[in-house]
């Protein structure tokens, strides 16, 4: 089986290995060490095994996170249907916001330091590894063939 899920299509056309999900709706959280079972139901695939720093995750505690404009206004419906939080609740969780970008931010920390070195953090990873690994190569082949 593969990985990800891809739309059926005509090979002809040259459309048989466009994924369902655009890949710009492929996200992941730092913060918080992970994984991802692809064995487990729908809206069950995530286990949070603690914070990136070690500290226990508490599901009764309420976290501050940071998404950009296109997550915090719904887009992609990660957290609205994903999660099924409306899109009026949405907004009312909202507690700051800016009119420039994330490319804005970027830029200014590379204009302050000098240079940046992205880090891989490997925070998080799918499981059960056997079926993952057999299924990387053949999702790849019909993205990448």
């Amino acid at each position: 089986d593969p990985l990800l899920k891809f739309a059926s299509g005509n090979p002809v056309k040259g459309d048989y290995s466009r994924l369902i999900n655009p890949s710009y709706n492929f996200d992941s959280a730092f913060g918080v060490n992970y994984t991802v079972d692809v064995t487990r139901p729908k809206g069950q695939k995530i286990c949070i095994s603690s914070m990136a720093d070690g500290t226990p995750f508490d599901l009764k505690r309420t976290y501050r996170v940071a998404v950009n404009a296109y997550r915090a206004n719904g887009g992609g419906e990660l957290i609205t249907r994903g999660a099924g939080i409306s899109h009026d609740e949405l907004k009312s969780r909202v507690l700051d916001a800016t009119e420039l970008d994330l490319r804005y931010y970027l830029m200014k920390a590379i204009e302050r330091k000098g240079m940046i070195s992205p880090v891989v953090t490997r925070n998080w990873r799918f499981v059960p590894e056997d079926i993952v690994d057999a299924a990387i190569p053949r999702d790849r082949h019909r993205l990448f063939a």
